[in-house]
Formats: C-alpha cells, structure tokens, sequence
C-alpha cells in the first residue's frame, strides 16, 4: 500500500513538471479570467464622436457609446456595416435586408437617422466609409472597378476615379489626405495621382500630432515630409490599418494593429513617440510589454495570452482617459485598463 502511494506521488510529480513546461498550460495560468464582451464578434469602426466612443457588431443592430465610464446603446434601424465620424456628425453604413442589396449611407443628428443621396456613388456598392476634420469619405465599388467619394452638399460626389478600396482618412487643419489599398496615399485637394512614395498598400492613415503617418500590409511606416512619403522603419508583420496614438502621463506610442501568422504573433506593434512627436530616426515599431510600454512588464505574458493570440483591425484611446479598445477578428473588443488587456465587460 505504501509503495503504491509512493508511485502516485511521483506520478503527479511527473505530471505537474511535464505541466510547468507546457506553453498551453502556461498560457492558462497566465490568461485573464474569460469575460464576456460586450460587443461580440468583429467590430466595425470604433470612432470618437463628442467625446463619446462609438462602435458595434458588424451585422448588429445596436451601437455601444463609451463616455465617463458610462455605456448607452441606441438602434441604428437595421444592420451595421460600418461607423464613422466628423467633428459634425456620426455616420453609418446600414443594410437594411429588404430587396436593395445595398447598402445605405446615414446620418445621425442625435435624434434620427437621415438617408444621404448616393449621387455620383448610385452605381456603386459603398464598402467603407472615414471621417476626419469635417469631411466624410466613402468607397465605393462597382464590379471589378473602385473610387472614392466625399460628402459635399448633401450628397457623394466622386473624387478620385479608378482607385483602389479605401482604407482610411487623416487631417491636419484644411489639408486632407486618403489611403487607399493599392495605389497609394492621395490628398483631397490634388486628387488626380497619389502622393510619391506611397504607392503601394497602403492600410491605414493617422495625423500624429502634426505628422501624416501611413502603414503598409508589408510592414512599413511611412512620414509624410510635405512633397512626399518615405518609409520610416520596415518591419515583418502585417500591419492592419488600425492606428491609434497612445498617451499615458508623459509617455506616448503609436500603436499600429497586426495580423500574422502565429498564435502569439498578433495583437499590436508600438512605436515609442519623441514627446508625442514622429520619432526622426528609423525606429521600428516593437512588440509591448517592455520596459517602457503601453504594457507593464509584468503583464506581458498576460497580454501574450489574450489580445496577443488575435488579429487587431481598430484601435483607439478613449478621450481623456488611460484606456484603450482594440477591436478583434472574430473575438470581441478588449480593453486596455490599468496596464492589462481583458474583453470588455
């Protein structure tokens, strides 16, 4: 009896030590505990509007509104493709699942939904939708050909013809930039050619505090010098498109979303600011949970074991506020609160 206690002793030994070396096991023991997100699925675009952040399910009805720690929801009146926003007015592309495959491009002024006329966009099935400053941008695509369209006068006219799909939109004062997936960064005043040094795919767009900074799916951050694009650091991860600049005290980064393959190869690369500022040399983006870090170090292998584990599409700190929501592919929207990833309760 004696000697079978010994062996199961040692045979839980063995099991235990086999477990410690285990990354699975590893993994569980460091993952937050499991919480239900609140906005399930994939995201659309999370977008600020009056402060408030606004986003929602693709395929949902609902949009979640984040300010002063409060959650609201109110209907959009059918499902949600896709959110954006102005310093005017909150915007969304809505399918409304009757006969018009399509879908509708509104607006909300706080108390209603109006329906846009699709102008010069009638022929066109609109597949994203930027705002920034005071100006909306849509894409539009009709069989194999695209362009991109601005809201003027109540109703889309075409800006550039025979484009790519739109992939983002950045602003400093009057002077409007356009990325697009294929050819390139344009500016909204010049529209006929991209600008050079960024023909290429382009994923993402941001106005870093008085810089136009771009990313490309092959891993590269451009800088816009005035007269062109050039590419400020490469790196070999996917970036998505989603950009979002991360202030904490006095410690800012540029966080850019990844899509890689690897379980533990996705999430988000960071870039270390120079006081809120485009760093001058050819810094690459690195992964967090360094010593200086939107990550704490001894979260790291916390954040490796969930947001790490899956693609980031959009990113966005929260006005005011030390808090950033990162939207996954397929996995809910996680938050970033106290130094800790964890889905949004």
């Amino acid at each position: 009896m004696k000697r079978k206690y010994i062996l199961f002793l040692i045979l839980l030994l063995i099991i235990f030590n086999s477990c410690a070396q285990d990354s699975i096991f590893a993994d569980i023991a460091v993952e937050p505990p499991p919480i239900d997100p609140r906005i399930a699925g994939s995201s659309t675009n999370i977008v600020i509007f009056n402060d408030g952040v606004y986003m929602a399910s693709v395929g949902s009805n609902t949009i979640h509104v984040y300010s002063m720690d409060q959650w609201n929801t109110f209907n959009a009146g059918g499902r949600i493709v896709g959110l954006a926003a102005t310093s005017l007015k909150l915007y969304a592309l809505i399918y409304y699942g009757d006969d018009r495959l399509d879908t509708a491009l509104v607006e909300w002024d706080g108390n209603e939904w109006t329906t846009i006329d699709k102008g010069d966009a009638n022929s066109f099935s609109i597949q994203s939708i930027y705002g920034t400053g005071e100006r909306l941008f849509a894409g539009g695509r009709t069989g194999n050909s695209w362009d991109v369209f601005h809201l003027e006068n109540n109703r889309l006219s075409r800006l550039i013809s025979n484009s790519s799909p739109l992939t983002g939109a950045a602003s400093i004062g009057s002077d409007y930039y356009i990325s697009t997936g294929g050819r390139g960064i344009y500016r909204a005043s010049s529209p006929g050619a991209p600008i050079p040094g960024s023909e290429t795919n382009v994923t993402g767009i941001i106005n870093v505090n008085g810089t136009i900074a771009a990313v490309t799916w092959d891993g590269r951050v451009l800088v816009n010098t005035g007269s062109q694009f050039v590419t400020r650091s490469e790196d070999g991860a996917n970036y998505t498109g989603a950009m979002a600049v991360y202030t904490q005290g006095n410690r800012s980064f540029l966080l850019i979303g990844v899509q890689s393959s690897g379980n533990y190869n996705r999430g988000y690369r960071e870039l270390v600011l120079d006081n809120g500022l485009m760093p001058t040399d050819d810094r690459r983006p690195v992964i967090p949970g360094g010593e200086n870090s939107s990550v704490s170090p001894e979260n790291k292998s916390k954040y490796e074991a969930s947001l790490a584990r899956f693609s980031v599409h959009y990113i966005i700190q929260v006005p005011g506020e030390p808090l950033i929501f990162a939207s996954t592919s397929g996995r809910g929207v996680y938050v970033l609160r106290d130094g800790l990833w964890n889905a949004q309760g």
